[in-house]
């Protein structure tokens, strides 16, 4: 090999541009990064392959390396449908009588996903022997290439949390598919006729029609929360919200109508609105006493989903191992923290009597005979206790097992224990019961066999234009979202008022900045600051008091001790003055003429250090 030309100087940059180091090398190279922590942050990602390769990729490159990093670990979402007949099969393998329910429709010669159900044994057990029967459903969307509806039934526990105990995959929420949900929980439970049981939703999409015809026995509790909702479209305003919740609670009869007849004197417009709606549905003054619950909002579903809210963004197989999981540990947890409790009761429960028992301090009760009271309250009222049969004339401890306050009283006054008397579904037997079963672990996909016959296609879909939308529509009524950092929502900024003017929406930095823009005629003058008398404490042989309304000579002057001398100043009360016209000349002269008298004000000199007195 001949050289014919060699130059060493070099006047060409290193490129940072490079062909290879695209979004599948980066997928392939952080794959098991991307496994052990899916929620790799972006600028995490970015780091990384900065330090790495020296180079700076482009947003667009990170999304697309995580998104195919994704599929190397976990399978597409089409690839997880392919699977999901073994899934199926190795779910009841490993948690035997468990009650998992695959339907499908053929589309031509292949099969095609239509609706899961899932029951674990774990979770069906536990509820028939240790919760109480009340029953909360609800459904959410599923989000992803394939989205559809989740619906889910959420029993509670002896310690008034929530108790997963059956969820379905379904392609839209009507009458249809949650017909179908109750009918398999039905079989699951065996309930017949639905007597026994009370349902509480958020009056869903064909759900309450469903109830209806599958359960007419049943009791169905609607969720107040959206029920108000409702009501506050066409009939706003604080004092009708109190009187529609005051009505709510109301555990007795007589104390509901009074309640609606307050409704009907304030706005009969809005008592024609609520009074049609049967009130077996949302008072407590309605409800049956047997199932020893009164809760008036489904919020045990809300929960539900909000434990499930990262499982519901992936694919098929991903999000029901991550919901079984998710109930697994949560069982478990919960079997470890109920001998740590300090009672035979939950902490919920604690807080409840201990509540009780400080409101108990203003009954008094009076021996009747037995174990039977009469118990007057110091606010007003007289109630009929009967300690041996657990009643209460008010009916709070009828409908939910714990003492009321005018029970404790009694209690006390025969110097039990009050925990001694609340019902059996609270106590920690109970509470070990619902969470004794065990759900068994699922081994990874690598470890199934293979029984599906064809591999099951996913649902058929059509993408919608735009990017998908990730957050909740929220309601009228909900609160506003939590906000990131430091920042202020403009919900909570629009409480704020400044320090100077007194108006909202302002803080006294941006005090002239929102004033300026304003016309003259809407401008208010900055309301002047009121301070507090100052008292001044000197060593001295006079007490000097001098009032800032007076600047020529000190009110009061008087001879005290010979160590002690007090300048007192009275407090001014300006008022503020509202300029709904430009300001004339005899006004700037006016207050001129103040700023002088200001300026010519004599202060007080400070004593000299052998004992002065001091001078005005």
């Amino acid at each position: 090999m001949v050289i014919k030309t060699l130059n060493l100087e070099h006047e060409c940059s290193r490129d940072q541009r490079n062909y290879w180091l695209n979004s599948t090398f980066f997928a392939q190279r952080y794959a098991n990064e991307l496994r052990a922590d899916p929620d790799w942050s972006v600028p995490g990602f970015t780091a990384a392959i900065q330090r790495d390769f020296g180079l700076e990729p482009s947003m667009q490159q990170i999304y697309r390396a995580k998104l195919k990093a994704t599929k190397l670990n976990k399978g597409s979402f089409v690839e997880q449908f392919h699977k999901l007949h073994d899934y199926c099969e190795e779910l009841k393998r490993a948690n035997p009588r468990s009650t998992v329910l695959l339907k499908t429709e053929l589309d031509g010669d292949q099969r095609r996903f239509h609706r899961l159900y899932i029951c674990l044994e774990a979770c069906k057990t536990g509820f028939l022997q240790g919760c109480r029967p009340v029953i909360g459903m609800d459904g959410c969307f599923i989000k992803g290439p394939h989205p559809g509806q989740l619906l889910a039934a959420v029993g509670i526990d002896g310690n008034n949390g929530m108790f997963p105990l059956a969820y379905a995959v379904v392609e839209i929420e009507n009458k249809e598919t949650w017909d179908w949900f109750i009918r398999n929980l039905m079989a699951d439970l065996a309930i017949e006729n639905g007597h026994g049981y009370a349902f509480i939703s958020d009056k869903q999409k064909g759900l309450g029609l469903a109830l209806g015809d599958l359960l007419p026995n049943a009791e169905h509790r609607h969720c107040v929360r959206h029920f108000y909702n409702n009501f506050k479209t066409s009939h706003s305003g604080l004092t009708l919200k109190q009187l529609m919740w005051d009505a709510a609670r109301a555990t007795t009869i007589p104390w509901w109508q009074c309640h609606m007849e307050r409704m009907k004197q304030e706005s009969e417009v809005a008592w024609k609105w609520l009074h049609p709606k049967s009130a077996v549905h949302w008072s407590r003054s309605h409800f049956r006493t047997q199932y020893k619950c009164d809760i008036l909002l489904n919020n045990l579903c809300e929960a539900f989903n909000s434990s499930i809210l990262k499982a519901r963004d992936k694919p098929i197989l991903s999000m029901l191992e991550g919901i079984r999981t998710n109930l697994m540990v949560r069982m478990a947890n919960r079997r470890v923290a109920a001998w740590k409790w300090k009672r035979h009761v939950g902490p919920r429960i604690e807080q409840i009597m201990e509540k009780n028992k400080l409101e108990a301090g203003y009954c008094i009760p009076t021996l009747s005979g037995d174990m039977k009271y009469q118990v007057t309250n110091m606010h007003g009222g007289q109630f009929a206790v009967d300690l041996a049969i657990k009643t209460c004339s008010c009916r709070r401890w009828d409908l939910c097992g714990l003492p009321c306050p005018h029970a404790i009283s009694c209690i006390l006054r025969r110097k039990h224990d009050p925990y001694s008397y609340v019902d059996e579904c609270y106590k920690r037997e109970a509470y070990l019961k619902c969470y004794n079963p065990i759900i068994s672990p699922v081994p990874s996909m690598d470890q199934w066999l293979s029984t599906g016959p064809h591999p099951l296609l996913p649902p058929l879909f059509k993408k919608q234009t735009g990017r998908p939308r990730k957050k909740r529509a929220r309601e009228q009524g909900d609160p506003p979202a939590a906000t990131k950092g430091n920042k202020l929502s403009k919900w909570v900024h629009d409480k704020f008022s400044c320090s100077k003017c007194g108006q909202a929406g302002h803080n006294k930095k941006t005090c002239g900045k929102s004033t300026s823009q304003q016309p003259p005629s809407a401008q208010v003058v900055p309301k002047p600051r009121q301070r507090k008398p100052k008292l001044k404490v000197a060593r001295g042989g006079r007490k000097i008091q001098q009032s800032r309304s007076n600047s020529n000579a000190p009110t009061g002057t008087s001879i005290s001790q010979p160590s002690l001398a007090v300048v007192r100043f009275s407090q001014p009360s300006p008022a503020p003055q509202v300029a709904s016209q430009p300001p004339t000349a005899h006004n700037s002269s006016s207050q001129q003429a103040s700023t002088s008298q200001t300026v010519q004000r004599r202060k007080l000199k400070s004593p000299a250090k052998k004992g002065r007195p001091w001078r005005v």
